[in-house]
């Protein structure tokens, strides 16, 4: 009880403060000392959650049956009483606390060994009764550790707890960190380049938070280069830089949206050397060009890459640990055998410097037999110099693929694939479907087995090479050839998804879904139904989340940003 009551006292002193206009803003850095590693602050960022929890977003997610149930379980009880504490010991519950916050400055830092110093600026007479209201709950007795003098308020111990109050109010863990903190009040630690730095790139956030790396650089290198070719190009100039770094920022932001959306945005960024490898900016400079497909109807999500493949290759002795070298020897030879072309001297010569994954919802004829588990399908689309020159090769590889695929098929008794070559609209397609299932193969439910998602195909759209799961998707494609998505502006790589239809993607596999939680949680299925189909309803607030990857010129950044909605 002690230790709970010792945490709501830090968790909240930063949170007590009232609007008051008219009173000057009080920057806090001024209180932390040199030698600050780490460091967090908010700026009325409990205005915004206090609009949030107000919002019809917030009162949605109240009213949610599964809230309504929260608050009759034991957990929910417990924060019913934490909630009479609060009121008691503030004269306001932990809503009223939230909105109480406007425009005050909070700050944290993390110093020295293992040091923790919070700052906030407060309204002290909640602070009062909050301490005194810890002491009579919690039986602990307030100690004078410093007395007040000149220089700085009194410095109090309450359980594990340190405490200064004069105006700001500063909790710290130990005591010669706070008095450090309320006596000297040098900010020298907070007056480096690399913060500033940090706070330019980052740019306005509700949240900002900045790391000196150098402290952390031995741990941060132990991983070393890349292990193959694979990891090198989806990590990419991260796995290159941020070892390397003398610094890390982030911030968060909240922001209303219109029609009652509210936008959740996720920034870090890390800053680029003044001389960056070459071998680095060769394999992963460069920005996305507009995507030249229109999407097709239900897609989940897109992935794209900036990746200049020849660069990279050029360049693996630099780029890849010197374990993952020795099986591209093997690599290389296994590509020529199967694409009847040498992967140095025609393949990378001929490839664009963009990958992209495509992936949308599958839809399948009514009153058909349609497989147990309904993937979605996909599609990989790979820019090429000259598509004219694939054409032949391109068939004779797909030929050697399904060979394959049909000799492992024949290894587990299964049907093998049947190859078509098709026109489509001007456009040649290489496609393949698998035989009727065999007796027996049809599930209790006469459904097909998971084989059926797939009818692999490729063709050459344009000057794109595009492998897909499906004919129905890669004909759609053709269809949708010709488009122009809006190129992000300094992107060079990143994730799209469409929350809408990858919930229906779920709703299409409830039944796997349900068994799936049977067999691995031992749920019974009220269980797995009451888990699954929260999850589905739950994703209704989710409307879109993008990841993505940017460079500027003095930095590499990650943003991530998800707007959220009440359920329909």
């Amino acid at each position: 009880m002690r230790t709970a009551l010792v945490l709501s006292l830090v968790l909240f002193l930063p949170t007590l403060a009232r609007a008051e206009p008219a009173e000057a803003a009080v920057d806090i850095r001024g209180r932390f000392p040199e030698g600050v590693v780490a460091y967090v602050e908010a700026d009325g960022l409990g205005d915004k959650v206090a609009a949030l929890l107000a919002s019809p977003l917030g009162q949605s997610i109240k009213s949610h049956p599964a809230v309504q149930a929260f608050h009759k379980s034991a957990p929910g009880l417990q924060l019913q009483m934490g909630q009479m504490f609060l009121r008691g010991a503030t004269g306001r519950d932990l809503l009223g606390i939230f909105k109480a916050v406007a425009g005050r400055r909070v700050g944290a830092a993390l110093y020295g060994k293992k040091k923790v110093l919070l700052v906030a600026h407060v309204e002290g007479e909640i602070v009062q009764r909050l301490l005194k209201a810890a002491e009579t709950m919690g039986g602990m007795e307030r100690k004078t550790v410093v007395a007040k003098d000149d220089r700085g308020p009194a410095l109090w111990k309450i359980g594990p707890a340190f405490v200064g109050l004069d105006g700001n109010v500063l909790f710290a863990s130990s005591v010669q960190a706070l008095a450090e903190s309320a006596r000297t009040r040098s900010g020298g630690g907070l007056k480096t380049d690399g913060l500033q730095a940090a706070r330019a790139q980052v740019g306005a956030a509700d949240l900002f938070g900045y790391v000196d790396l150098k402290p952390f650089r031995a741990m941060l290198q132990q991983g070393g280069k890349p292990k193959d070719l694979g990891q090198a190009f989806f990590l990419g100039a991260f796995a290159h830089y941020v070892p390397k770094a003398d610094w890390a920022g982030f911030g968060l932001s909240l922001k209303p949206q219109e029609g009652d959306m509210w936008g959740l945005s996720a920034r870090g960024v890390v800053p680029l050397p003044g001389d960056p490898q070459q071998a680095v900016v060769k394999s992963f400079g460069g920005t996305l060009k507009p995507l030249p497909f229109k999407l097709p109807a239900e897609t989940i999500g897109v992935l794209r890459f900036k990746r200049n493949l020849a660069a990279l290759w050029e360049n693996r002795d630099d780029l890849i640990d010197e374990r993952g070298l020795a099986g591209l020897v093997e690599f290389e030879t296994n590509f020529s055998n199967l694409t009847y072309m040498s992967f140095v001297e025609e393949f990378l010569p001929n490839v664009g410097d963009e990958l992209i994954l495509l992936g949308t919802r599958r839809t399948w004829k009514a009153g058909a037999p349609v497989p147990a588990v309904k993937l979605p399908q996909g599609a990989l689309l790979w820019p090429l110099k000259d598509g004219k020159k694939f054409a032949l090769k391109l068939q004779l590889t797909f030929n050697s693929l399904i060979g394959i695929l049909n000799l492992q098929a024949g290894q587990e008794g299964a049907n093998p694939l049947l190859m078509q070559s098709m026109e489509y609209n001007g456009t040649m397609i290489h496609t393949s479907r698998y035989l009727p299932a065999k007796a027996g193969e049809m599930d209790g439910r006469k459904n097909l087995p998971l084989r059926f998602n797939f009818t692999p195909s490729v063709a050459i759209i344009g000057d794109y090479l595009v492998l897909s799961s499906t004919s129905e998707l890669l004909k759609s494609l053709v269809d949708l050839h010709g488009g122009a998505g809006p190129a992000p502006d300094r992107i060079n790589s990143g994730l799209w998804l469409e929350p809408a239809a990858l919930r229906e993607v779920l709703k299409d596999n409830r039944e796997p879904l349900i068994a799936n939680s049977m067999l691995k949680e031992g749920d019974t299925r009220a269980e797995a139904e009451q888990k699954i189909d929260f999850a589905l309803d739950a994703g209704r607030y989710l409307r879109s989340l993008s990841v993505t990857a940017d460079e500027s010129r003095a930095a590499l950044g990650a943003t991530i940003k998800a707007v959220f909605g009440p359920t329909k």
